[in-house]
C-alpha cells in the first residue's frame, strides 16, 4: 500500500513530508485532522510546521496503524544517532539533550472521539499529544526521565508526558474546549485534573518543567508566550531570550 504524503506536494528538500501508512479511508482521516490541528490552532501550527521544517537532518514523521492493543496510541524514536543514559533530572526535566531521532506515531483515529468534540479523548487531541512527544524526540530533547509512581505526577509515566499534557491543553483551549486542563480517561489523573493556568504556574512541582522548557527549547517556549488563551500557564511565566539558530 502506498504511503501518502502531508502536505500532498512539496518541491522543498528542507520541507519533508509526513509520511502516512494504511488504507485510504486512514490516510484520508488522518490528513483532515492534521489539516483541522493547524487550521484552529498556533500552537498545533507550530509543531507541525516544526516537525515538516525540521532541519536535523530531514528526520521525518511516519504515522501508521500499528499498535500493541486497542486505544495504545504512542510514539517511538525509528532511529537515533546518540545512545546513552536516560537524561533529565528533577531539577532540570530536559538536561543533556542528545541527538534527534526519526519518529513514528501508532494512531487509529476511529477508536476515539469524533473531530473536534468537546469530551476528553477527541481524535485531534490525542495526535496532538503525540506530536508534541514527536516535536520532542526530532530535536534530542526528549527526556526520558521517569517520574516517581508516588508523586503527584507519577501516573504520567515521564517527564516527556508533562510537557504533552499541558502543551496539548493549550492547543484545547485555544479550539474553545476546555479552560482547565484535563487529560484522558484515567483514574490516576485526579491531582492534575480540571487545574486551571493559575495554579500549574504558581505549583512548585512544575516550575522545573517551564524554566528546563525555556532552556532547551526556546523556540517552543517564544511560542507558547505568544499565544493568549484561557488555559496557557507559559504567559504568566517571564519570557526567556529566544536564539535564533533554534527555529
Amino acid at each position: 500500500m502506498t504511503d501518502r504524503s502531508y502536505p500532498e506536494v512539496s518541491h522543498n528538500p528542507d520541507f519533508p513530508a509526513i509520511l502516512i501508512s494504511g488504507s485510504p479511508a486512514y490516510q484520508t482521516e488522518v490528513v483532515r485532522i492534521l489539516d483541522h490541528i493547524r487550521a484552529h490552532s498556533r500552537i498545533g501550527a507550530f509543531i507541525i510546521d516544526s516537525i515538516l521544517l525540521n532541519a536535523d537532518r530531514n528526520e521525518g514523521l511516519r504515522i501508521h496503524t500499528r499498535r500493541h492493543r486497542p486505544h495504545d496510541q504512542r510514539t517511538a524514536a525509528t532511529t537515533s544517532r546518540i545512545t546513552g543514559a536516560p537524561r533529565g533530572n528533577a531539577a532540570d526535566p530536559m538536561a543533556h539533550p542528545r541527538g534527534g531521532a526519526a519518529p513514528t506515531i501508532a494512531f487509529d483515529p476511529f477508536e476515539w472521539e469524533g473531530l473536534g468534540a468537546r469530551l476528553p479523548d477527541a481524535r485531534d487531541e490525542v495526535l496532538m499529544h503525540e506530536l508534541v512527544h514527536c516535536y520532542m524526540v526530532q530535536r534530542g530533547i526528549s527526556s526520558g526521565q521517569r517520574l516517581a509512581g508516588s508523586g503527584p505526577l507519577g501516573w504520567l509515566g515521564s517527564s516527556d508526558d508533562v510537557y504533552a499534557v499541558l502543551v496539548t491543553n493549550v492547543y484545547l483551549s485555544e479550539c474553545g474546549r476546555s479552560g482547565l486542563i484535563h487529560q484522558r480517561r484515567d483514574p490516576r489523573r485526579a491531582p492534575f485534573d480540571r487545574r486551571n493556568s493559575q495554579s500549574i504556574a504558581v505549583d512548585p512541582q512544575f516550575r522545573p518543567y517551564f524554566t528546563s522548557l525555556a532552556r532547551h527549547a526556546p523556540a517552543l517556549d517564544h511560542a507558547l508566550h505568544r499565544i493568549k488563551t484561557e488555559f496557557n500557564p507559559w504567559i504568566l511565566h517571564p519570557e526567556q531570550p529566544i536564539d535564533i539558530y533554534d527555529l
